[in-house]
């Protein structure tokens, strides 16, 4: 072996010298460089571990919100379509209220009207029934050529009105 590293040109000594350089720059990078590099590895992986996990929790976070938004979105909804039903409710009642005030009111308007024409009737045929007797008594007079006296004329009038009433 010793013919074969001089036919290659190498040096025993110098290779194991190598060698055992090799061997202390392994062993000071494994005790300085191996360990910290190591535990800076570690600790970027954790690091960015917890940071996938607290993007996971926080999409989790804002799933719930969205979900606990659409419901309270979903309850406003309902509770305006509920007020809005019952709003509608009170006006149709309050609506119906006031027609029947309405109705009310205008039966008493008509009522009081009819009880005024009648008044306003029954007082204008009394008119009429007192100038058509005192018309007939002007005709009877012009026919007799003779005058009542008023006394007379009031009681025939009073005698022929007050039977037809």
């Amino acid at each position: 072996m010793a013919e074969l590293a001089n036919t290659l040109g190498l040096d025993i000594r110098l290779l194991i010298a190598q060698l055992v350089n090799f061997a202390i720059l392994l062993f000071i990078l494994y005790k300085l460089a191996y360990y910290p590099i190591l535990d800076f590895i570690r600790e970027r992986t954790n690091k960015i571990s917890k940071g996938v996990l607290d993007a996971k929790k926080a999409e989790e976070e804002l799933e719930k919100a969205e979900i606990r938004r659409a419901e309270i979105i979903k309850k406003a909804n309902e509770d305006a379509d509920a007020i809005l039903r019952t709003a509608q409710k009170e006006a149709e009642i309050k609506a119906g209220q006031i027609a029947e005030n309405s109705r009310i009111k205008i039966l008493e308007f008509a009522k009081e009207t009819k009880k005024d024409l009648e008044e306003e009737k029954r007082k204008l045929l009394k008119g009429v029934r007192e100038e058509v007797a005192n018309l007939t008594i002007l005709a009877t007079e012009k026919l007799l050529n003779e005058k009542m006296d008023k006394e007379l004329n009031q009681k025939l009038v009073a005698d022929r009105f007050s039977d037809k009433k």
